[in-house]
């Protein structure tokens, strides 16, 4: 097979250097400010899923009522071939997905160990007893492991006619190599034998059967191969003593009428820091009557918090992609007070940050410099009210105090400048202000020739940092060029992305894929340098970009909330549609 020829990959970053711990202290600070302003701050640590121990062996607690994922089928064989009518994922998945978990090697395992079973000991299963198996209703829970991955998975079918196939495993178990009856647990009364299935190599799973449905726990590190699994049969117990709703219940869902159902906590897609999308509780899809239907769940939100329109008007046109969430002011209080000991953030600036913010991708950048949008609270109506804000007040002052904490938290001791900073460059306008200033780094936007008077020139490569204030908008980018263009848009000189989005219910999310195909393939190749990575590289140009490329020709798309959405209590659903522009 010939590989697809790959595209010119942009021109390498020079090789990697430690920065001076002072730089990174300050670059790092620098990332905090613009993921508070979007809301994507806390705190909260891995206090749920922290390490304990079960008799002696380390392994993950968690709670067994909470998973972070849940799937459920009518058929759960049918899963994978019924992904692929979504037009996207028909382009990026293909049947190559399909036969994948067709020919899974655990798949293939546990059905060569029943194929064994059946021939050794003389039982009455078909060859396609899993894939009959897998052809029930079925739920699958999934928590994360140590690593933050989806570690362990709970299977719970329904038995149906093939409950009496299990009636030969006690007599099986006390005389095999590879199946063994594990425990024996008491559930409403009754006594329920756990059984313990090793395949492949160290490989092994826990199964028990109560009433009607079969429970099977697949997690390496919850089933030892040989000696103690009690984290496994804890988890086992907890399922088995649960009723077929309670997963769904714990995701607020109501019966099953969808013929497949996927479900996924905000607080796993956060990375175990929940706080950090305080109004955001899930994301589910659901496939009914032949149509894939997406949903997101919200925590106690006004509409006012889902104005993102504003936002719309200062982004450029020819995003990758955008997206916009409100702003977690409880969060955003939290982090001034930790930089306010580094320099004086404007007084009021958490009473200003009330509205949401965006954060936009550009090809023409790179995947770690997005720009940043969010807007300043309107001048109060009444001179009664509250208080008008000191930027609608006093401009200038507001603008006095941005750019002292820019000045402050922005920039390293550079060696070039005899360990001075490179000078702050400011410009202002009848609208606003921004404020600029080159900093050295490996991983920079530009190379040392584009460099300016004062600018670093022998330090390989730079960044040109920007914020601006233009109106009520704060913009603010690693790449200096898309705060330009932003302010460009504000001013009438470009065109905004809100030309393109369509009319009605606020838009969270955007994305094209033309463009996001032609930043992900750059940062591909980017990352895997032919002279040092020639094995993934050629692998990425034989199976990733072509899947890159087949999704570009997918026209942008728009998700977009109801009129009136709004959350009067924890995962309140609401229906999204796509729109295709």
């Amino acid at each position: 097979m010939t590989a697809t020829p790959a595209a010119p990959a942009p021109a390498a970053p020079a090789p990697a250097a430690s920065a001076p711990s002072g730089r990174r202290r300050l670059l790092t600070a620098l990332l905090l400010l613009p993921l508070a302003a979007a809301g994507w701050v806390g705190w909260r640590s891995w206090q749920e899923y922290r390490h304990d121990r079960w008799d002696g062996e380390a392994v993950l607690a968690f709670d067994p009522a909470r998973p972070d994922a849940l799937i459920e089928s009518q058929a759960l064989a049918s899963l994978p071939r019924d992904l692929l009518r979504a037009p996207l994922l028909a382009d990026l998945l293909s049947e190559d997905f399909v036969f994948y978990y067709e020919s899974n090697a655990d798949r293939l395992g546990v059905a060569g160990a029943l194929r064994r079973l059946a021939f050794e000991h003389k039982l009455d299963w078909q060859d396609q007893l899993l894939a009959e198996l897998l052809d029930q209703p079925a739920q699958i829970a999934l928590w994360r492991g140590p690593d933050g991955k989806l570690a362990h998975a709970l299977l719970n079918i329904q038995r149906g006619a093939l409950g009496q196939l299990l009636s030969p495993l006690a007599t099986v178990a006390a005389d095999d190599r590879q199946l063994s009856q594990l425990s024996n647990l008491e559930i409403d009364g009754a006594v329920v034998p756990v059984y313990r299935l090793r395949y492949g190599w160290q490989r092994a799973l826990l199964f028990a059967a109560h009433g009607d449905r079969l429970h099977v726990l697949a997690s390496p590190s919850l089933v030892e191969v040989s000696g103690s699994s009690d984290g496994g049969l804890e988890l086992l117990r907890a399922s088995l003593q649960q009723d077929a709703q309670a997963l769904p219940t714990r995701f607020a869902l109501n019966p099953l009428l969808a013929r497949h159902r996927l479900v996924i906590s905000a607080d796993y897609l956060a990375m175990g820091y929940g706080a950090l999308l305080p109004q955001l509780s899930g994301l589910r899809v659901e496939l009914r009557d032949g149509q894939w239907r997406s949903f997101v769940a919200l925590n106690n939100i006004e509409p006012a918090a889902l104005d993102f329109a504003p936002l719309w008007q200062a982004a450029p046109i020819g995003a990758a992609a955008c997206a916009a969430v409100p702003i977690s002011t409880d969060a955003l209080g939290l982090l001034i007070k930790r930089l306010q000991p580094l320099t004086a953030l404007p007084d009021d600036l958490q009473q200003q940050l009330r509205g949401p913010a965006a954060l936009c991708w550009y090809p023409q950048s790179r995947l770690y410099t997005p720009l940043l949008i969010t807007a300043l609270a309107p001048a109060a109506a009444d001179a009664d009210a509250a208080a008008s804000t000191a930027a609608a007040a006093d401009p200038a002052q507001f603008d006095s105090a941005l750019g002292a904490a820019f000045d402050a938290l922005i920039g390293t001791r550079e060696r070039e400048a005899d360990g001075a900073r490179w000078p702050l460059r400011s410009e202002s306008n009848t609208e606003g202000q921004r404020w600029q200033r080159a900093v050295s780094s490996a991983w920079g936007m530009h190379p040392q020739e584009d460099a300016g008077d004062d600018e670093p020139r022998e330090s390989g490569r730079f960044f040109r940092i920007a914020l601006a204030r233009q109106g009520r908008h704060l913009l603010f980018s690693l790449d200096a060029r898309l705060v330009e263009q932003a302010q460009a848009a504000l001013a009438k000189r470009f065109p905004p992305l809100a030309e393109q989005l369509p009319d009605g219910g606020p838009v969270p999310l955007y994305f094209a894929p033309e463009q996001l195909s032609l930043l992900l393939e750059q940062e591909a190749l980017s990352s895997l340098p032919e002279s040092v990575e020639a094995v993934f590289r050629n692998a990425a140009q034989t199976h990733l970009l072509p899947k890159l490329r087949a999704a570009a020709a997918n026209p942008p798309q728009a998700l977009q909330l109801p009129d009136d959405a709004s959350a009067r209590d924890p995962w309140t659903w609401l229906e999204v549609e796509w729109n295709a522009l």
